[in-house]
């Protein structure tokens, strides 16, 4: 079972291959390979282990925390607990990415513009 943490519940459904670096991208694309039962991480989870920003401990700790902690909010998810990727990518969709939350949770993410497009692509087709 991956140990995924709550915002990377989005980030793995807006990613279209892009990353920090080559490294981070070959693992992304791994990590994103095996979803199937995931545990909601509290901290650096699965993908943070290729993240260049993490030096020890995340270098946008606090960022990432908010993150985190909005989509727990949102789409009332708690530590610890055990899913299926399927049902939470569609919980997080429409909870998320369906609403002006999307905006509000991210809107100030390096990856927002990017992930915004995505969204409204795979939308429109």
């Amino acid at each position: 079972m991956l140990k995924i943490r709550p915002h990377h519940l989005m980030c793995m459904q807006m990613y279209t291959g892009h990353g920090y670096d080559c490294k981070f991208v070959l693992h992304m694309n791994e990590v994103i390979s095996k979803l199937d039962k995931i545990i909601i991480q509290e901290g650096c989870d699965e993908i943070c282990t290729h993240c260049p920003r993490k030096k020890g401990q995340c270098v946008s700790y606090e960022k990432v925390k908010r993150l985190d902690e909005s989509v727990l909010s949102c789409c009332d998810l708690h530590y610890g607990e055990h899913v299926r990727w399927n049902e939470v990518a569609k919980k997080v969709r429409e909870t998320i990415f369906e609403t002006p939350m999307f905006e509000k949770i991210c809107g100030d993410c390096d990856w927002y513009e990017l992930c915004r497009k995505t969204y409204n692509e795979l939308r429109l087709s």
